[in-house]
């Protein structure tokens, strides 16, 4: 490029001195030959001379201004010239390139729209579900209708716990808080089905920090799974407990269980650790529930490691022990506060 340009510099010196030169040799001949005709044959010939000058002249100069006006046109309008973008030249490369950059620029401001038109919906949502379940509340309050009344807010608060904090860490005491706001809503829901036990080794440890929504799921697993087709009543419990090298927190019923292959599938699953998000979207559109130990499972192992997760133990007939596996308290993310 840098060549072609000083050839052209070259070529503009050259074209000035032969113009300077043309000129002074023309006042010659113009005084000095014009009253012959052979004076009047070259003042012909020079005027065609200059002709063919300018012409060369306009093909090496304005050539290239009328090509750099086609390409800002062709950037411009590229939808126009998509037969001439089909070449390979470089030039057309680099109009495809940059096409390609405004392109994505476009969509990268799209995209950021939209995630903040979402941000506002999923702001507003909430809201307007919170202050609907109050409204439900206060009216069954008035109506003396207290079962109704502990329903709404007790759905409130699991709607808060689970929208609100989305990807935080949360205590073990606001876990099992949330776990009853659930109970509270299948109680209604199964009367007398189920019964729910909870005991901590140590009340420090329910200050200990977990990933929101880690129990609840495995709780729900064990309602839906093991116990709404129990025939009679059935018992969920959690027990949580520390080593010197783990928290563990234990979820037991004694609903239906898994057989041997149920239990296979699962395990496959759980073995696949942080890489089931494309399985899980499969199964949810084929109406699978049974996503909830797994997801818990590639969370913890976000959080902390293959070395944490879930370990399961089941009985058909007999029921689950779900063993929810964390570090020991001083080594997980929140520690203790």
């Amino acid at each position: 490029m840098m060549s072609k340009l000083q050839t052209n510099r070259s070529y503009f010196y050259l074209l000035l001195a032969d113009r300077i030169f043309v000129v002074l040799l023309f006042l010659f001949l113009f005084f000095g030959l014009l009253r012959t005709r052979t004076g009047i044959f070259v003042v012909v010939l020079f005027f065609l001379y200059q002709a063919v000058m300018l012409a060369v002249f306009c093909v090496r100069f304005l050539g290239p201004l009328r090509e750099i006006e086609k390409i800002s046109e062709m950037i411009a309008q590229p939808e126009r010239h998509m037969a001439d973008l089909e070449g390979g030249r470089p030039i057309h490369r680099l109009i495809q390139y940059v096409k390609q950059s405004v392109e994505n620029e476009y969509t990268s401001q799209m995209l950021a729209s939209q995630a903040e038109i979402h941000a506002l919906q999923s702001q507003i949502n909430p809201h307007f579900l919170y202050n609907t379940l109050d409204t439900i509340r206060s009216m069954a309050i008035i109506r003396d209708s207290e079962d109704i009344a502990q329903m709404a807010e007790s759905l409130s608060m699991l709607f808060r716990y689970s929208i609100s904090r989305p990807g935080e860490m949360a205590t073990l005491k606001d876990e099992l808080d949330n776990v009853k706001n659930y109970l509270v809503i299948q109680g209604y829901r199964f009367p007398g089905k189920f019964k729910y036990q909870q005991r901590i080794e140590d009340e420090e440890l329910l200050q200990y920090k977990l990933p929101v929504l880690t129990i609840q799921p495995v709780i729900e697993n064990a309602i839906h799974h093991g116990l709404e087709t129990k025939v009679g009543g059935g018992q969920v419990s959690v027990y949580a407990y520390s080593t010197q090298e783990r928290f563990i927190i234990r979820i037991a019923d004694n609903g239906m269980g898994m057989t041997e292959q149920q239990m296979d599938s699962l395990r496959e699953r759980l073995s696949k650790g942080r890489f089931i998000y494309e399985q899980d979207r499969d199964l949810k559109k084929r109406g699978n529930t049974g996503i909830a130990l797994p997801n818990v499972n590639q969370r913890i192992k976000f959080y902390y490691g293959d070395d944490y997760g879930i370990k399961v133990y089941s009985t058909a007939g007999i029921g689950t022990i779900v063993e929810i596996i964390l570090p020991a308290a001083a080594d997980s993310k929140g520690g203790e506060s």
